[in-house]
């Protein structure tokens, strides 16, 4: 933590006063010795996280648009995570997430261990009937639906819309074993949603819950999902309604995850649908 500017805990706990004042605001300052130190401590002691604080002092501080990656060291972090951002001032503090994904953009990924299948494919149908396991994408879906990022705009019975409300992520599922969620989407999910197609599961068992589920608005309150699992007939179905060619990080991340899962031993659905569910028939 020593380096590009970063204090330790030791030396946090006896240098800023609260009397220094915070960048260039006038008049507002950080008592470092009552806030950031102990709200360290007590985020490693109970959360069992790493912590780090960084001199953003009026002497060093750096306008935002002038940061890169370098301005702030990465390299204690060996895996896709999700780190809090806190600014104290004056005993009011904002904390905003920080989503850290792998540079894949020049990494050639390996060829994937499971067939990636068109909903409307003749070999869905029948893998469906032999046995075997498949990624199958909206392709070929006729009732497929876009996804929405930006949620419905103030009232749907003001202003028609199929928006959704933000999407419920079962965040603990091994599919995102590479991919930093939580249990609702934030700003990593916006480009693998907007490029994304929905399944309509109105007609799945009522029980039946997706690993990814848009929150419908109450004018549409259609039942989506972009990506669930179900045995299928004698078939183990991954149904992936997410760009498998997105270039974003955050869609390489998300693919990364999705195909170290269907090759892992995790991959074994436990729900059941219908063989017709996707109605193959090409």
């Amino acid at each position: 933590m020593a380096d590009a500017g970063c204090w330790s805990r030791s030396a946090l706990s006896n240098t800023i006063s609260d009397d220094d004042a915070f960048a260039a605001l006038q008049g507002s300052s950080i008592a470092w010795n009552g806030t950031v130190y102990n709200y360290m401590r007590l985020a490693e002691e109970s959360e069992g996280v790493v912590c780090a604080a960084y001199d953003l002092t009026k002497d060093n501080i750096v306008a935002c648009e002038e940061y890169n990656n370098s301005d702030i060291p990465l390299t204690g972090i060996t895996a896709p995570a999700i780190l809090k951002a806190s600014v104290t001032v004056n005993g009011h503090t904002n904390t905003w997430n920080l989503y850290v994904m792998e540079n894949l953009a020049d990494t050639p990924f390996p060829e994937c261990p499971v067939p990636i299948l068109r909903a409307d494919s003749y070999k869905l149908r029948r893998l469906i009937a032999d046995g075997g396991r498949a990624i199958v994408t909206a392709d070929g879906l006729a009732d497929a639906i876009d996804g929405s990022f930006e949620p419905v705009f103030w009232s749907p019975a003001f202003f028609p819309s199929k928006k959704t409300c933000g999407m419920m992520i079962d965040h603990t599922h091994p599919v995102f074993h590479s991919f930093p969620t939580e249990r609702y989407t934030d700003f990593q999910w916006r480009e693998p949603v907007i490029h994304s197609k929905n399944m309509d599961t109105g007609s799945f068992p009522e029980d039946f819950t997706p690993i990814v589920e848009p929150v419908p608005n109450f004018y549409d309150n259609t039942r989506l999902s972009p990506l669930f699992e179900a045995r299928v007939g004698r078939a183990d179905i991954l149904f992936c309604g997410f760009d498998l060619a997105g270039t974003d990080p955050a869609s390489l991340q998300l693919k990364k995850s999705i195909l170290e899962y269907v090759a892992s031993g995790d991959f074994k659905p436990l729900q059941r649908l219908n063989k017709d569910v996707f109605g193959a028939r090409s």
